[in-house]
């Protein structure tokens, strides 16, 4: 099975960012379900501490596809972590929405380990009602994974202490809108503020609220934290069309040092 980028290149699905989250989907009538088998480069690097922008593309897939299909694009997106992640095993998520307009969709998603009933995470969306098909259940097993990570898998760059860049691809693509895949930008964000807060230590994002303003036409997606250190753990990280200094998305984080 393959897909077609913006600019016309086909390439296996099977290697696309977002096969390798393990989702797949369901519907009740009144909202969507999503299950996910945690992959194992979906960790900090070096941790047992899942990326935030990790359960973000869960959320931005399973809620973009309430109540009963596939809708878009993204507007907004905020997850808070309640407790710890798991570290590892399965996760679903159960998303309801808030309101159904004419032009919006927002709406809550949960977010359960598979042993414990209560939620370890919840989010907010905003989506553009306008539908755009879709079928995760129709996705193909992921191909084997070569990267250890998703950090490494999208390939971003250090540019200068406060902020990196990726290069737009196929395989962070997202098709329909001819920019880079939402969660691919979140987890640019949440790795660029921890290359400015860390100082050389893991961290991850305890809140991480993203809201899709642009595209990337050109590229290199760049991402730069514009808030001051002296505030940390909080960062504000602006991702922008490095051709063009266009403003792509406007993340704010809370971080935290994770093991």
């Amino acid at each position: 099975m393959s897909t077609t980028d913006p600019e016309g290149n086909t390439f296996p699905i099977e290697d696309h960012f977002v096969n390798r989250l393990g989702l797949a989907l369901s519907f009740d009538g009144t909202g969507s379900a999503g299950a996910a088998q945690i992959p194992p480069e979906a960790f900090v690097p070096g941790t047992k501490r899942l990326r935030t922008a990790y359960l973000a593309t869960l959320v931005d897939m399973v809620a973009g596809h309430a109540p009963t299909g596939g809708v878009g694009p993204t507007v907004d997106l905020r997850v808070q972590l309640l407790s710890s992640p798991p570290p590892g095993g399965t996760i679903r998520l159960a998303c309801s929405p808030l309101r159904v307009g004419r032009r919006l969709i927002v709406a809550q998603t949960l977010l359960y380990s598979q042993e414990h009933p209560t939620p370890f995470a919840t989010a907010t969306t905003t989506f553009i009602n306008k539908y755009v098909g879709g079928n995760l259940d129709a996705m193909p097993p992921p191909a084997p994974a070569v990267e250890e990570s998703l950090d490494a898998f999208i390939g971003a760059r250090v540019r200068d202490d406060r902020s990196m860049e990726l290069t737009s691809r196929a395989r962070i693509a997202n098709g329909l809108n001819g920019t880079v895949q939402g969660g691919v930008q979140a987890l640019l964000a949440e790795m660029t503020a921890e290359h400015l807060l860390g100082g050389g230590a893991h961290m991850a994002a305890l809140d991480l609220d993203i809201r899709y303003l642009g595209s990337v036409r050109t590229g290199p997606l760049v991402a730069t934290v514009v808030s001051s250190p002296a505030i940390h753990p909080f960062a504000m990280v602006h991702l922008t069309d490095g051709a063009t200094g266009d403003l792509v998305s406007h993340v704010s984080l809370t971080m935290e040092y994770v093991a």
